[in-house]
């Protein structure tokens, strides 16, 4: 029998999934249910995201294992739900998206919660690499490409080509950092708290005229709505952006010239769900100089490059994406917003 397969690039607030029959997006989250029923257990939220959500604690913090425990858990629900008992009883091959600079005792934690959920075998690959696949570039190239993976609390960037990475820089701060940007602006200009959850949907939506938003007065506490101008709050949101621009700059600082040569005609491309926040590439077009674009799946484009990676059969057929054999052979290793 042949073991059930699954690629997990695993982040502080969404897990994608890359499955034989396509990619899913679930929340991460785990948190300690105590219920009499269950004698004091931890039980995954994974159905139950929003209502856990205050009390529940994080497997992943600024892209590290925080929770073995934790991680093991939402990894044992995620196989279970998509692949079947069968599936994680015959011994499941988890494959994990991570960067390559990521310290062998922080991937070794990944690995632990991966045997505590069941798997029978562990298996990293490159996350830069994965996302490049995944967002349509081609990795085997003989010319070099650059691409930065935005999430809520890591950004990455690195220089890929010849079928592999050559150079890569990762810190511990993403776009979580416009959040609080739109939440001090609020507080500061408007005398208003609103919620992250709040100013995540704001920071998705810079392109709209104005904003009407729900919060809680600094002066009294009680509820207020406000109406707020959009061009101050892309202003502030990019400027909190401005630290991401720069890590990508530091990084062009670095690599060889005639890598730097090749990436000032190939462009930059934005993937990660931070990277969906309007005007961001702009900021980077402005600020380095070379063409940047946002990949259309920019969200999903690791857990893509896995699928293809993966199954390169499956994903064969599907559009943007490159040639998935030759890619495995080149590898190593209520509304809150209203108009």
């Amino acid at each position: 029998m042949f073991a059930s397969v699954i690629g997990a690039d695993v982040g502080s607030q969404n897990t994608r999934l890359a499955l034989k029959s396509g990619c899913v997006c679930e929340k991460t989250l785990a948190s300690y249910g105590m219920e009499a029923a269950s004698g004091g257990r931890m039980r995954s939220s994974l159905d139950a995201a929003g209502n856990f959500e205050r009390s529940s604690a994080a497997p992943i913090r600024n892209g590290r294992c925080a929770n073995i425990r934790l991680l093991s858990l939402e990894l044992s629900a995620l196989s279970q739900k998509h692949l079947g008992r069968r599936g994680v009883l015959r011994g499941a091959e988890l494959y994990y998206a991570l960067p390559k600079t990521m310290p062998f005792q922080r991937v070794r934690a990944f690995e632990r919660a991966a045997e505590e959920a069941g798997f029978r075998s562990v298996r990293i690959l490159e996350r830069m690499l994965m996302g490049a696949l995944g967002a349509g570039e081609d990795i085997e190239a003989g010319r070099a490409g650059m691409i930065v993976d935005i999430g809520a609390q890591t950004v990455c960037c690195a220089a890929f080509g010849f079928g592999g990475i050559i150079y890569e820089c990762c810190e511990s701060f993403g776009s979580e950092r416009c959040d609080r940007a739109i939440r001090n602006y609020f507080a500061s200009a408007h005398g208003v708290l609103i919620g992250s959850r709040t100013a995540e949907l704001i920071k998705m939506n810079l392109g709209r005229l104005g904003f009407t938003v729900d919060g809680r007065s600094v002066e009294d506490g009680l509820p207020r709505a406000v109406r707020a101008n959009a061009e101050d709050i892309r202003a502030c949101a990019l400027t909190a952006a401005g630290s991401i621009v720069s890590l990508a700059a530091d990084m062009l600082r670095h690599i060889p010239v005639e890598v730097c040569a090749d990436i000032l005609d190939s462009g930059v491309t934005l993937i990660g769900g931070g990277a969906k926040m309007e005007g961001l590439g702009e900021l980077f077009e402005a600020e380095l100089g070379i063409p940047a674009r946002v990949a259309e799946n920019a969200e999903t484009a690791a857990a893509d490059g896995m699928r293809t990676y993966l199954f390169p059969d499956k994903a064969a057929g599907k559009e943007g994406r490159g040639e998935g054999t030759g890619a495995r052979r080149a590898i190593h290793a209520s509304e809150i917003l209203k108009a």
